[in-house]
């Protein structure tokens, strides 16, 4: 931002929005240079400049820094006008055009359009709505455009844009954009494949790819679930899944041929587990978390006895992974159950209002199909790397806020519902005696568990022998 002191002109504040998503044509020294020309034909003197680079116009004016500050000191009577290049630059979503004139207008403050000077006549209102309304219109006409491109990738079996997949790198040549196998990458991915051909589960190829110290395409742990995913991949053949079936023949080298391919998805239907068992244990693994590195834990039952080990360690990415005997958690838990049933009152609780999930979705289906925009963009070459980056950083950063926030609003709005259910059936659990608990199901006591314990943390053994240290120097509950 940059400041001016004056005296006696019209203070005024200008408003510079910058999006790389392709649809801005107007540089942020095109939007300062018309502004200045503006201000000075009204005898306006601007006195600071706020800029948002790289940021959206559908986002909302609270996830624009320079918006939102504007807005905060225009209510605070630091300026008498507010001045911007074109509509379209203050926001493309109507709701928060109105939602920002009206915060403006109500302190007092004039707002004025380079490219449509405002008019206080009820053409000029018709106007200036209008033009937010067509400002929507163009970035949903943006959206479908890209999805077409999208499916016409698709249809072509052309790489649609986004991260690179590992194995391959991508090159820009006289053939245009394409990827290329990368040598080091696509030998791992062969590798996986022959390994899942030889037998071994995804979960015995993540291990070994952690015990080798293979590199992951964000440096992150190997789990079965990644290379399941990544055997999947129609990529691998050189393809893309369409409703037609695969296409190839497009700008993605093949890793494996079709039949190879083919191979590995029967494989997988041939492997595939029959989900949706009775659980045979009432304490849920969900609940029960490693005490190092604070990950989920996983049943293991390869020593006889059933016991819970670090998901992370088993996969070699816990240095100290937590082991702990089922039936030792459960007496010690189950223990400590009665006695707060019978001890701790919580009929207090007061049920907390849900936070509203919809809007925080919408949101992030907006950021993701604007990545899907950007990735689209650059597969087709039209913005370079370094602006492909910088734009998908920000969108990345974004989206995993969103998620945070999506996740956070869920388990509240589980609280709430697990706090109003248990304040209601509290009575009934304190008259909970160890006969009837001995006659439950296994399905009931996990109801139980899951009501009133939010998780068990174990912390790792220092001896030995597991039976030498007592549960509850290991074993720390935490109640809902």
């Amino acid at each position: 931002m940059e400041v001016f002191i004056i005296n006696g002109s019209m203070r005024t504040f200008a408003y510079i929005r910058v999006s790389k998503l392709g649809e801005d044509s107007i540089s942020p020294e095109i939007q300062r240079d018309e502004i200045e020309r503006y201000c000075r034909q009204r005898n306006w003197v601007v006195t600071e400049w706020f800029r948002d680079v790289d940021l959206s116009g559908r986002l909302p004016p609270e996830e624009r820094p320079a918006l939102q500050e504007l807005l905060r000191r225009a209510q605070d009577g630091e300026c008498d006008a507010v001045v911007f290049y074109r509509i379209d630059r203050l926001s493309r979503e109507p709701a928060h055009h109105y939602a920002i004139l009206a915060s403006l207008r109500e302190a007092g403050v004039k707002v004025d359009s380079v490219g449509m000077p405002a008019d206080e006549t009820p053409e000029g209102q018709f106007m200036w709505d209008l033009s937010a309304a067509l400002a929507k219109l163009e970035s949903l006409r943006l959206g479908r455009r890209l999805r077409d491109m999208h499916r016409r990738l698709a249809s072509q079996g052309r790489w649609h844009g986004g991260i690179v997949p590992y194995g391959w790198t991508r090159v820009r040549d006289e053939r245009g954009v394409r990827l290329v196998l990368n040598p080091e990458e696509a030998r791992w991915r062969r590798w996986m494949h022959e390994r899942y051909w030889a037998g071994w589960s995804c979960l015995r190829i993540a291990r070994r790819l952690n015990a080798l110290g293979v590199p992951s395409k964000r440096d992150s742990i190997w789990t079965d679930g990644l290379v399941y995913n990544m055997l999947r991949s129609p990529y691998q053949a050189g393809a893309r899944r369409t409703e037609e079936g695969l296409v190839g023949g497009g700008n993605i080298e093949p890793l494996i041929t079709r039949e190879e391919y083919e191979r590995t998805l029967a494989l997988m239907a041939a492997r595939r587990r029959v989900r949706g068992r009775t659980p045979s244990r009432a304490i849920p693994s969900r609940l029960v978390r490693c005490g190092v590195c604070g990950g989920p834990t996983e049943t293991d039952t390869s020593a006889g006895a059933p016991a819970y080990v670090c998901r992370r360690g088993n996969l070699g990415a816990c240095s100290r992974g937590v082991t702990i005997r089922y039936h030792k958690l459960e007496e010690y838990v189950e223990r400590q159950l009665f006695r707060r049933l019978g001890g701790v009152r919580v009929s207090r609780i007061v049920p907390v209002a849900p936070p509203e999930l919809a809007p925080l979705q919408e949101e992030l289906a907006r950021v993701v199909e604007s990545m899907g925009r950007l990735a689209a963009m650059y597969a087709e070459g039209s913005i370079s790397e370094a602006e492909f980056r910088s734009a998908r950083l920000f969108q990345e950063k974004r989206r995993q806020q969103l998620e945070r926030k999506i996740s956070q609003a869920q388990e509240r709005i589980e609280d709430s519902a697990r706090a109003a259910l248990l304040a209601s059936v509290w009575e009934d659990l304190g008259k909970l005696t160890r006969e009837v608990w001995a006659a439950m199901s296994v399905e009931a006591k996990r109801d139980v568990y899951e009501l009133v314990v939010r998780e068990i943390i174990v912390a790792p053994c220092k001896s030995k022998r597991l039976e030498d240290i007592a549960p509850e120097v290991r074993i720390r509950i935490v109640w809902r």
